[in-house]
């Protein structure tokens, strides 16, 4: 269903300072990504968002080259009822249902817009927030916590559009739920589990270090410790898999541990710390990059890998790894291929593929295991790189050990292939892919070799993913490419 977004951006976040001082808080980078644009990723049926901004022009300059998006000024910041009001008047069909999206507020929760509910959330101390109770009674920053009342987090779903207009026209408050009881509607009061606040500097950091949760496995959680600055990762789905990155962590050497989070020991689950920094994922996205910066921190990454990573492993370890290289390769591949949607042929080529890496397999001390941008965080301020997420697991091998080969062609998967760019939706910066070439060619890589276990890993990744487009576009680059073996 075809929905009008509202969002109300005009504020000057004056609690965020120093990270809102010259910009929007709207713009607030979250993670290198403006705090606008993850509400955008969630609007794809919106047929008209009005954004009414304030006292800066970075909205509307980050959004003017999106066909359904418009904006509004609010030059007397009256609050968010009267900055509602404005976008009203710039709807060109008012006969939509509307969705009210505080310009502020992330929520990662998916929701099918169109009838009429509020998102709510519990709060201990509810003095800053607009809280409804189960009666649907609302009470503005109560001086006392209110039994049973949930605070509105922003995300107001209106099922009746020309109601909804006229509800936020007609009233003169300063708040919300002023239009929120002249529209007369019992609402669904649905609770946000994916909600994060940037109200202020503790918040805003506690929400970067959540949101990582966002860029791992579905089956992986994330809670924070703000006091220990500890990122603990949960898996009740798939336990092992956090057992084999804590042995990852168990098996680094002194030089490697430099280039990774600190490993809290305790926990029972997986602990560390939170690193400063952003994803290069993000990075790549959300900055504008020179050439010579791009291809200084990709060739800094092989720099890291190379030296103190892919280390030559002992008799003992070699043989070790020659035992895991078919399964690891071949019979995993054959069993994941098992359930997509491929032709015979294709199949029987993508298994030759996995076969031809597993006899070029190069082992190696200490393997990655997912090495792609989104793994790996830097920091512009010091130009450290940082890695994380590690598969720790190479066929029955838990740990360290494993194939310098399938790093590459990781690497190959998304700096070539562009699966950073297929997950998150949003082109790298165009000078990525010549960089990463450049690199391999200097350091007399294979690059056959890598662009075919690419399209290995694509396919080997259909039945792991959740996202139906995603799916469909890996089936598309799978089923283009032509392997020749000459």
């Amino acid at each position: 269903m075809k929905y009008n977004v509202i969002i109300p951006a005009a504020g000057e976040g004056t609690r965020l300072r120093p990270l809102s001082t010259n910009v929007s808080k709207a713009m607030v980078p979250v993670n290198k990504k403006p705090c606008i644009q993850y509400i955008l990723d969630k609007l794809d049926d919106a047929e008209q968002i009005v954004i009414v901004d304030g006292k800066f022009d970075d909205i509307r300059n980050y959004v003017k080259d999106i066909p359904n998006v418009d904006c509004v000024k609010q030059e007397n910041l009256l609050g968010p009822r009267d900055a509602i009001a404005l976008g009203v008047k710039q709807l060109k069909d008012t006969e939509r249902p509307l969705v009210v999206w505080l310009g502020d507020t992330i929520v990662q929760d998916g929701w099918k817009f169109g009838s009429d509910f509020l998102l709510v959330r519990e709060m201990q101390d509810q003095s800053s927030w607009c809280v409804v109770t189960p009666n649907h009674e609302y009470h503005n920053k109560p001086e006392f916590n209110i039994r049973n009342a949930k605070a509105l987090v922003g995300v107001y779903s209106f099922a009746n559009g020309p109601k909804a207009c006229e509800a936020f026209t007609k009233t003169k408050g300063y708040d919300i739920s002023d239009a929120l009881e002249e529209y007369g509607t019992r609402f669904e009061l649905f609770d946000v589990k994916k909600w994060y606040d940037i109200g202020d500097i503790s918040s805003y950091h506690k929400t970067c270090a959540e949101l990582l949760n966002t860029k791992t496995r579905y089956f992986n959680e994330f809670t924070y410790d703000s006091n220990l600055n500890l990122l603990t990762k949960k898996s009740n789905d798939k336990p092992e898999s956090i057992s084999h990155e804590r042995k990852w962590y168990e098996g680094l050497n002194e030089e490697q541990k430099l280039f990774v989070p600190r490993y809290y020991k305790k926990s029972p689950w997986l602990s560390l710390s939170y690193e400063p920094g952003t994803l290069l994922s993000d990075i790549l996205i959300y900055d504008d990059l020179s050439e010579g910066t791009v291809k200084h921190i990709i060739s800094k990454i092989f720099d890291i890998m190379e030296n103190y990573f892919w280390l030559e492993p002992d008799l003992d370890e070699r043989i070790l790894i020659n035992k895991n290289v078919e399964n690891h390769w071949v019979n995993k591949t054959k069993e994941r291929l098992e359930n997509v949607d491929l032709s015979k042929r294709k199949k029987e080529e993508i298994m030759y593929i996995a076969r031809t890496m597993s006899l070029n397999s190069m082992p190696v001390k200490c393997m990655h295991g997912d090495l792609h941008a989104g793994n790996i965080i830097y920091n512009t301020n010091n130009d450290q790189v940082v890695f994380i997420d590690p598969r720790g697991q190479f066929g029955a091998l838990t740990g360290c050990l494993g194939d310098k080969l399938y790093d590459l062609i990781k690497l190959y998967h998304d700096f070539g292939w562009g699966y950073g760019e297929i997950i998150n939706g949003k082109r790298y910066s165009r000078y990525v892919f010549d960089a990463f070439i450049q690199v391999l060619h200097e350091r007399g890589y294979d690059m056959k070799q890598l662009v075919a276990g690419a399209v290995v890993l694509f396919a080997t990744m259909i039945p792991l993913h959740k996202s139906e487009k995603h799916k469909r576009e890996f089936l598309h680059i799978v089923r283009s490419y032509e392997y020749n073996d000459n």
